[in-house]
């Protein structure tokens, strides 16, 4: 492509925001650069040469929020030509901004602690199965699919707002029944009130942990302050 040598890194840091819904820059300057300096260096180029756009939204700090272009969603058609790939998102959800920023979060949190290798993303998981035989409702696919080091298998779920019990209860009998696809999958909460918190440790539920979001919140900060 003329203008730009695009580089395997760039091909990543597109994914992440089509199968994210996310591409707020703190997160991508923490998920794939050494320094938010550098990380905006990077994107500017790669949105003069149409890969990706900035919209209205800014980050907490200010930082631009970017969208896939066509001409991005395109190249990374062409790049994992072999992967079911989301179609391009045709813009944020403003109702949504916040739950998908905390699951990508989340996401970078999980890679850079060594407690995740891959993952794939609600999005990029629709795309498994609507390109696949099988049919799975939207409300049993979690915020996410991923691998840990020892190679076991877990399905992360982030709750942001307070549910009532029987909700709580049903999403996570939606993950024992998600995971009839995925035998010996296991299932991650990560959960931003302290009641919901509370509620799900007390229930016992064999094969989900429960995380507080205080934690990667907390990691989130620091890290990208030391950038």
């Amino acid at each position: 492509m003329r203008g730009i040598l695009i580089q395997e890194r760039d091909y990543k840091l597109m994914r992440f925001i089509n199968g994210m819904k996310n591409g707020d820059g703190d997160i991508l300057a923490a998920h794939f650069f050494r320094s938010r300096k550098v990380a905006r260096r990077r994107l500017v180029v790669l949105e003069k040469n149409g890969l990706i756009s900035s919209n209205n939204m800014r980050s907490p700090s200010g930082f631009k929020v970017y969208g896939l272009t066509a001409k991005g969603h395109a190249c990374i058609i062409q790049r994992y030509h072999d992967m079911s790939l989301p179609k391009k998102l045709r813009s944020p959800v403003s109702a949504e901004y916040q739950h998908d920023r905390m699951v990508a979060i989340s996401r970078v949190f999980l890679s850079k602690t060594g407690r995740s290798i891959m993952f794939r993303s609600e999005r990029e998981l629709a795309s498994d199965v609507a390109t696949g035989d099988g049919y799975e409702a939207q409300s049993l696919r979690p915020d996410g699919l991923f691998r840990d080091s020892t190679n076991s298998l877990w399905a992360l779920e982030y709750e942001l707002s307070v549910k009532s019990k029987k909700r709580l209860i049903q999403k996570v009998a939606n993950h024992d029944i998600y995971k009839m696809f995925y035998p010996g999958c296991s299932s991650l909460f990560i959960v931003k009130n302290k009641k919901v918190t509370n509620f799900l440790k007390e229930q016992n539920m064999s094969g989900v942990t429960v995380l507080e979001s205080y934690m990667v919140e907390n990691w989130f900060e620091k890290r990208i302050r030391a950038m």
